[in-house]
């Protein structure tokens, strides 16, 4: 494929090994530099590539070496041999005098892993700089460039045997209390080691300053004397620009489960209820004396009779009180009827304490009374059957206030009274009522829950609660009273999980909703664990996500999960099988952070030749890390360029990739960059001063 920016044909790519010339060894760490600016490192074999004007001129630095000096001639492969260079002691560590960048300090990237940036170097430290009688101090920083912020790495020290010999004569061979470094003197001798040292480290980053433009830097001293620290050497070097970090392309959308388990629901609380039951018993007239020829009066006994028996005989039940009121009708002399109401009041108690056992009547509340129904209360039983009689007695009631001797008196002249008011309708209000007063421990039904939530009844329990949101009339509803019921029992794992399942599907987070129902890791339900899981990936809690992961069992309904899981914390071997059983641009990347950068090649080209595919910015994106990684320049120019076409936000993306951050610079120079915006900027509003005018000039034609 063939690379058509106009920048690209203004450098090339070039390649080589440098060597020692006396005894064809690699030369590792190896700066190579062009107008002063370092390019790049050769690695461990000598090797090194780099992009470079085709009529560059370059040089070759190494501390221990002869500085080599070329100029590229538009040759592609370029190999160089250097010769050693030969320094006494004594020039080199004089204060002030030593050239700096002696230390060499490997290139390297900052890897990402979870919400951690690793560091992994190695520093070579010449022989002629680290003496015996010296303290080598490297201090590596992690510095954020966009909220210009410094972190701190692993200090490592290491002490000369003469410099600890000195320091223990100096401190009495007693701890030294005032040395701060002394916790990280590492027990390393660096002239066995051929002078390097391999230091790894990591530091967290909250996920939220990702896209953050990183670099890692390299504090470097050596310290002559411990009591009057003089520094021979002193520098700060840049050894990462940018981040490896392939997972910002991961692409996944897990559900969150439900939880379904029905021996999970609240079992019912009885429930202590006030009850009554209230009836009437008609009497004959003038008498104390139950109505036998009205069926209704027996059938009203026998039931009072089963009630009692029944609230006796239930050991949940507890018969509190019984209250009897006697009731007369208005008509004849007052008195004579309230006395009446009085002896029916006492016939219904009598025959009413006669059916409980003696062991229950000593304890129960009796209440009795009697009552002379007024003129008025005949009134209502008047109208239902629309007799012109209520007409007149309404008369007589406002007449005379509702008194019972003179309404009786204007009632009697009326033709229909003796056979219609005294025989039909008088007789209705002579009764008598009893009401049984007892509680209960029993099931609520749904309505009385309701009921008990809406009079501000505090005592509500969990089955309670369960019932109403169940029978909650619409969705808000529904909400409210499961928020509710967490309020009350934040760990009714049943609601919990639907609030959790609920913020996961709207992208928020709360792991206190989960976190109050789950005990020891695999004490609570799976779903419940799975969905805690999920909300951790969800905040970016990837460290969270990997300690609940190992909760999770091995199953189909839980492997994608943990595959994503396992990728965002760096146990790519585990997730590898669950990626690769399902391919896509998500193999590749584990591929690409595994470091088998042939098989993901070979992977997002075979995804690539699916013309589904092409669209897709991301994935190529993916092939030009993979092709850069391969040192195939042609595909990762061309595939960049794809990428940057399809999403010009990508530019920024690759700024700060270390994976592509030098091809982009060869595609869009920031400067090239800059222009362009500022040239989109100046089109832009060139393009909204036209369609001003062409409005303006339309306003104008309609006006006239």
């Amino acid at each position: 494929m063939q690379v058509h920016s106009l920048f690209a044909q203004h450098e090339i790519r070039i390649q080589g090994i440098v060597r020692d010339l006396a005894t064809n060894k690699p030369i590792f760490n190896v700066q190579v530099l062009h107008n002063g600016n370092t390019i790049t490192y050769t690695d461990i074999d000598g090797k090194y590539s780099c992009f470079v004007p085709s009529n560059a001129k370059l040089l070759f630095y190494n501390p221990e070496y002869n500085d080599y000096e070329l100029s590229v001639d538009n040759r592609q492969i370029i190999n160089v041999s250097m010769t050693e260079k030969l320094i006494e002691l004594s020039e080199a560590i004089i204060v002030g005098k030593m050239s700096k960048k002696t230390i060499v300090v490997d290139q390297t990237e900052l890897e990402v892993i979870g919400n951690y940036f690793h560091l992994k170097t190695k520093f070579r430290v010449p022989k002629q700089i680290f003496t015996p009688d010296k303290r080598f101090i490297v201090q590596p920083s992690l510095h954020n460039v966009t909220r210009d912020t410094v972190e701190f790495f692993r200090p490592v020290v290491i002490d000369g045997n003469i410099y600890t010999i000195n320091r223990e004569r100096v401190a009495g061979f007693e701890p030294e209390e005032n040395d701060p470094l002394k916790p990280y003197i590492a027990d390393y001798t660096l002239d066995k080691t051929g002078n390097i040292y391999s230091y790894h480290d990591s530091i967290f980053v909250n996920r939220e300053y990702f896209n953050n433009d990183f670099k890692a830097e390299c504090y470097l001293a050596v310290n002559a004397n411990f009591e009057n620290i003089k520094k021979d050497f002193l520098d700060t070097v840049t050894i990462a620009r940018g981040t490896q970090n392939p997972l910002r392309f991961l692409d996944y959308s897990i559900e969150p489960l439900d939880l379904v388990d029905t021996s999970l629901i609240p079992k019912p609380e009885m429930k202590l209820v006030a009850s009554k039951g209230v009836s009437k018993i008609g009497f004959l007239v003038g008498r104390a004396e139950i109505d036998k020829k009205n069926p209704q009066n027996e059938i009203e006994m026998n039931a009072i009779k089963e009630k009692l028996n029944a609230i006796v005989q239930d050991r949940f039940s507890t018969l509190n009180s019984i209250t009897v009121i006697g009731y007369a009708s208005p008509d004849g002399v007052y008195r004579n009827n309230a006395l009446l109401a009085q002896r029916r009041t006492d016939f219904m108690l009598k025959e009413i304490l006669n059916s409980l056992p003696k062991e229950i009547r000593g304890y129960i509340k009796v209440n009795s009374m009697s009552v002379v129904e007024p003129w008025s209360n005949l009134l209502p039983l008047l109208r239902e059957d629309s007799l012109k009689s209520a007409d007149y007695l309404q008369e007589q009631v406002e007449k005379h206030k509702d008194s019972y001797a003179p309404i009786h008196a204007a009632m009697m002249k009326l033709p229909e009274y003796r056979p219609v008011i005294y025989g039909q309708y008088l007789p209705k209000l002579r009764r008598v009522e009893y009401e049984i007063n007892h509680s209960m421990f029993r099931n609520l039904t749904t309505p009385e829950i309701w009921e008990r939530f809406n009079s501000g009844e505090e005592d509500i329990s969990r089955h309670e609660f369960w019932q109403m949101v169940e029978s909650s009339p619409d969705y808000a509803t529904k909400v409210k009273m499961e928020k509710l019921a967490l309020s009350r029992y934040p760990n009714f794992v049943l609601i919990a999980n639907r609030e959790a399942k609920r913020l996961i599907e709207q992208d928020s987070t709360d792991f206190t909703v989960l976190g109050n129902c789950m005990g020891r890791g695999i004490d609570s339900p799976m779903e419940v664990r799975y969905n805690q899981t999920l909300m951790a990936l969800k905040a970016g809690e990837v460290e969270m996500a990997d300690s609940l992961n190992m909760y999770l069992p091995d199953e189909a309904r839980t492997s994608y999960l943990k595959a994503i899981v396992n990728t965002l914390n760096g146990h790519y071997d585990r997730a590898y099988p669950y990626m690769a059983s399902v391919g896509g641009l998500n193999e590749v990347l584990i591929l690409l952070c595994m470091g088998r950068n042939e098989d993901a090649d070979k992977k997002i080209t075979k995804l690539l030749e699916d013309e589904a595919n092409w669209g897709k910015a991301s994935y190529w994106y993916v092939k030009a890390i993979s092709a850069n990684r391969l040192e195939d320049l042609s595909w990762a120019m061309t595939a960049m360029e794809q990428a940057i076409a399809l999403n010009p936000d990508l530019i920024e993306t690759a700024r700060l990739d270390s994976d592509v951050m030098d091809i982009i610079e060869i595609l869009v120079p920031k400067e090239q960059n800059a222009n362009s915006a500022a040239y989109q900027e100046q089109d832009d509003s060139s393009e909204k001063g036209k369609k001003r005018e062409k409005k303006d000039k339309k306003e104008k034609k309609e006006k006239q």
